[in-house]
């Protein structure tokens, strides 16, 4: 067999949140009407993760030693997403191949980054001889959320990994003045709090494999996980109907980025004024959550399934079907009739040859070089031998079809064809067979029909799949 698609909102929330859509099961369907021996169905994936990075990032009080000091803390939310979109084929009869087959362009990746900040100020000066200390929240900016929003698509499905980049310029996202925060009343006291910040971050997604596994129990296939870009798996093949398959890609993000902030705080007095000089004060940070599970995408996979009337419950699969056509003369025809049936639930399609040891297969016939059968259906195949020459001879019918496990099934036929009867033999009737004579039997044929026979058995064809049916061989003489 073979595989295929992946698919935001800031919730600000104290744990990790991740949500996945699941998606409806698709039937797959032939890779194309010429090419029975693959089938395919969409596959999509989507899944987006909420959630902070690293608890937050803390400054302390800076700049130490100074009579003026901010303690500014952050808390940056990461909301990321992937969707994937490709396609799940399964071809055979080499076991089932399954195969990732990504579309083009069918993957993106966004990220929306967001940041609480919050702020305290601390301030010990001395005006006019009087010393004055200070320490309290700066209202406001806790409630500022910072945001940056960027997205990237590309070709599933992301071995190598995908990343997608977003910065924001500077901005002043607090303008505060001292007198609205500062909790004493130093003489003259003006000046105020000033927050610029700018975010450049990086997140990087990459596929680590694909699961692929039996539903509905969930059983890994015989192949075991997709691991690298254009791998395939595979799976053992039991002769079923169809097959049940879930696929999931298993991923991780890596978030990479720097948080800038740039405080500025100063007061004016009656004396003298201070302030603390402006930085830039980078924090870094990573962040990997891995194993990133998206939801299995459901295929049910539709097989043909060919069964010859010699199958069933209890019966030899291992035994050869043979034809018997019986004894015929020169010049005489015979007949006998194969219905193909197919009992899986996709259409089964093939073609019938002829084949024999001798290398000729001079003398037999069949009605149809190629057959379809639908669900549940049967085709019929005629068989027929004209006999030119005395002697013993077989052929083979070889069916090939598109049924992944008996992708070739073949029946043996046989015909004996008698040396002449010496038309003088000395009975006085002149070499005239009564036989011959259409008013020695009462009118009618005076031929003798010969039964054709095959294996036998009391169990029903026509529920079982691909059937071959041998029916009663009909002979025809031909004019003397």
């Amino acid at each position: 067999m073979r595989l295929r698609r992946f698919a935001c909102a800031a919730v600000l929330v104290a744990s990790v949140f991740s949500s996945t859509s699941a998606l409806a099961a698709e039937t797959a369907e032939y890779c194309s009407e010429t090419d029975m021996t693959c089938e395919t169905a969409p596959i999509a994936f989507s899944k987006e993760i909420v959630l902070p990075v690293q608890g937050g990032f803390d400054t302390g009080w800076v700049p130490q030693g100074s009579p003026l000091q901010v303690h500014l803390w952050a808390q940056l939310w990461a909301n990321s997403y992937v969707d994937l979109a490709g396609r799940l084929e399964t071809t055979w009869p080499d076991a089932l191949t399954l195969d990732a087959i990504p579309d083009p362009g069918g993957g993106e990746l966004g990220i929306h980054y967001g940041v609480d900040i919050g702020a305290q100020a601390h301030v010990e000066v001395t005006v006019l001889g009087q010393t004055f200390d200070w320490t309290g929240d700066i209202p406001y900016v806790p409630q500022f959320d910072f945001q940056v929003e960027a997205s990237n698509t590309f070709d599933p499905w992301g071995f190598e990994g995908i990343s997608v980049e977003g910065s924001t310029m500077e901005a002043t996202i607090a303008q505060i003045s001292a007198t609205d925060f500062i909790g004493v009343n130093i003489p003259g006291l003006d000046g105020g709090f000033e927050l610029n910040t700018y975010i450049e971050l990086t997140a990087t997604y990459r596929t680590t494999k694909i699961d692929v596994v039996r539903m509905p129990n969930e059983d890994a296939v015989t192949g075991g996980a997709i691991d690298a870009e254009g791998e395939t798996t595979s799976d053992d093949y039991a002769g079923e109907h169809g097959i049940d398959y879930g696929v999931r890609p298993v991923g991780e993000v890596i978030y990479d980025g720097v948080l800038h902030l740039i405080p500025a705080f100063y007061i004016e007095t009656i004396g003298p004024d201070f302030s603390i000089p402006i930085a830039d004060i980078p924090i870094p940070f990573e962040f990997i959550q891995k194993d990133w599970e998206f939801d299995f995408a459901e295929v049910h996979v539709p097989l043909p399934d060919v069964e010859l009337n010699q199958e069933g419950e209890g019966a030899d699969v291992e035994a050869a079907l043979v034809l018997d056509l019986g004894e015929l003369e020169v010049g005489e025809s015979a007949s006998g009739n194969v219905a193909i049936g197919n009992v899986g639930e996709a259409a089964l399609a093939g073609v019938a040859t002829l084949a024999s040891d001798s290398g000729s297969t001079a003398g037999f016939s069949l009605s149809a070089p190629t057959f379809s059968v639908g669900q549940g259906g049967e085709a019929p195949l005629a068989i027929t031998f004209d006999a030119t020459a005395p002697g013993t001879f077989t052929a083979t019918v070889i069916l090939a079809s598109n049924d992944p496990d008996e992708p070739s099934r073949t029946l043996e036929v046989r015909a004996l064809v008698l040396e002449p009867e010496d038309l003088d033999d000395d009975d006085g009737d002149d070499g005239v067979d009564p036989l011959d004579d259409v008013s020695a039997r009462g009118g009618g044929c005076a031929c003798e029909l010969g039964a054709a026979h095959g294996p036998s058995r009391s169990a029903g064809w026509g529920t079982l799949g691909l059937a071959v049916v041998v029916g009663a061989a009909t002979r025809r003489r031909r004019a003397r």
